[in-house]
């Protein structure tokens, strides 16, 4: 492989995992254990950590929590009950994104109200306000899909810190 090549190859080092859960509440938990040990053993600073892991848990307590089985057109329920959900979380050199899928039908809260008004989704304020970027998607008979997305800092002796450009690292 050519110098320029292994350059280019570097420039956007990329991890990606996925957790699945089943639908039960204790399962948050073990999700931000996991996620947080993972985040922590690949080099994301503790400040990065800390906020990725509170919009995760909200965005899967919203989902498991607030969420209301997903009704299609013919009146079937999408994912039906217990049929878990998945967190999948992919790191380059500056940002992290966290996708958590599950079947409920979460509503997304308006994003200029308070959090005494947010009602049931107050969670999904609290994630926004920890993430640069947080997008709800969901359509008829399908699952819900809150994505989260933050620019991260990395402790200095991070794995990945070495293959990000310099130019990305906080």
């Amino acid at each position: 492989m050519s110098a320029d090549r292994g350059r280019a190859a570097r420039a956007k080092p990329e991890v990606a995992f996925c957790l699945a859960f089943g639908a039960e509440e204790l399962s948050v938990s073990v999700m931000r254990q996991v996620l947080g040990d993972t985040l922590r053993g690949l080099g994301v600073a503790e400040d990065s950590v800390y906020d990725l892991l509170l919009a995760a848990t909200e965005a899967c307590t919203s989902v498991l929590g607030y969420g209301r089985p997903s009704v299609g057109a013919a009146g079937v329920a999408g994912g039906g009950a217990g049929a878990g959900y998945a967190v999948v979380t992919s790191l380059s050199g500056a940002g992290c994104r966290v996708e958590v899928t599950g079947p409920g039908r979460v509503e997304a809260a308006a994003p200029r109200r308070s959090l005494a008004a947010g009602g049931g989704q107050r969670g999904l304020t609290v994630a926004r306000a920890c993430v640069d970027t947080m997008t709800l998607r969901r359509a008829p008979g399908q699952d819900t899909v809150v994505i989260l997305r933050k620019h991260i800092s990395w402790s200095w002796d991070a794995p990945l810190r070495r293959m990000a450009p310099a130019s990305t690292v906080s």
